[in-house]
């Protein structure tokens, strides 16, 4: 069960005291060995709570990209680790770091109530979002401006959603911190400390798994006991396959009476074979040339045969018949008055 925590509304100065004494207890229980040329979680503190106020605010020095990747790098180390991060924050050059933090520190200072334009103009450098913009201007005013981390937006707006990093949370952010500061007269970064030592403080500690005592057994299937396994088949001497018959069980083999019938069709005698024609002259081979048309013979032309009348053939009787109805018609006519004194006419007969 994770422990109640304090709410800022109901936390009284010598609670805030308390917490805040616990803080590098903390700091010095959740540092692990880093990786060989890195810096370890307390000394990214001390550089970030020690080192770079005292550089940036009170001196004035202007912020190098050396400086933006220790606080990027103990901002992921402190809460919560995004790997994509540092890369995008080392592919700034110096001089846009130094340009653009100046300004951006230059608006705050002008006007405190500017804190959105200089949040702004601070997130223009790459890598930069609205709570490492935060961060800087913390480091730059330890005093007044709250750094935008998990922890504190938990514990000061406990019944907010889970946080986007916007422009508009930071400034709700902002404005619940100032009542708390002005009621326990206490600085924004002793504000922060507080909230993050309540909110780890209250967090369920996963304890690691115990590693398993070994049995001292050795390893795998235990080899089993002479009584339990099984007897192996004892060989029986023979030899392997179908054991050979003796000679007296062995099937004769059939002996012919006749000898073998030769197979096929019996050959013909020489009496009977036909003699092939051989000739003087050896036959040439392939197709024989043609013959031109003045070598070819003369061959006469074969009659045309009559031209077939197209039609329907007459039948048997119908030739006759038409020639006598020819004949009985011309009698008529000439019998005819008028007709034959006009045929004589014209034939020029009187």
């Amino acid at each position: 069960m994770a422990e109640e925590i304090i709410s800022a509304a109901d936390i009284d100065a010598a609670q805030f005291q308390e917490a805040l004494e616990r803080y590098p207890a903390l700091i010095k229980d959740l540092t692990k060995s880093p990786k060989p040329g890195s810096l370890t979680l307390e000394e990214l503190d001390y550089f970030r709570y020690v080192e770079a106020p005292t550089a940036f605010s009170i001196k004035g020095a202007k912020l190098s990209l050396k400086d933006l990747q220790k606080l990027v790098d103990w901002k992921l180390r402190h809460g919560t680790f995004r790997p994509t991060l540092p890369k995008l924050v080392a592919s700034n050059s110096e001089d846009s770091v130094n340009s653009i933090t100046e300004e951006g520190f230059s608006i705050y200072e002008k006007d405190h109530s500017e804190l959105a334009a200089a949040v702004k103009k601070l997130s223009e450098l790459k890598g930069i979002g609205p709570a490492t913009a935060s961060l800087l201007l913390a480091v730059y005013d330890p005093h007044k401006v709250i750094f935008f981390s998990d922890e504190v937006y938990k514990w000061l707006l406990p019944n907010a959603d889970k946080p986007k990093y916007t422009p508009k949370e930071f400034d709700s952010l902002f404005a619940q911190s100032g009542p708390l500061m002005e009621r326990l007269n206490v600085k924004a970064v002793d504000v922060e400390k507080v909230a993050y030592v309540l909110i780890k403080e209250a967090e369920p500690k996963v304890e690691p798994k115990p590693k398993p005592v070994p049995s001292g057994r050795p390893r795998g299937r235990p080899a089993m006991a002479e009584s339990e396994k099984k007897p192996k088949p004892v060989p029986s001497g023979r030899p392997r396959g179908r054991p050979a018959k003796p000679e007296s069980e062995k099937k004769q083999k059939a002996v012919p009476d006749a000898p073998a019938r030769p197979r096929g069709r019996p050959a013909k005698p020489e009496s009977e074979k036909v003699q092939k024609a051989v000739s003087d002259a050896p036959r040439p081979r392939g197709r024989p040339a043609k013959v031109t048309s003045s070598e070819a013979p003369a061959t006469p032309k074969a009659e045309e045969p009559a031209t077939k009348k197209r039609g329907r053939p007459a039948g048997p009787g119908k030739s006759s018949a038409s020639k006598a109805s020819a004949v009985t018609k011309a009698e008529v006519a000439d019998d005819t008055p008028g007709r034959s004194s006009k045929r004589a006419r014209l034939s020029g007969v009187a």
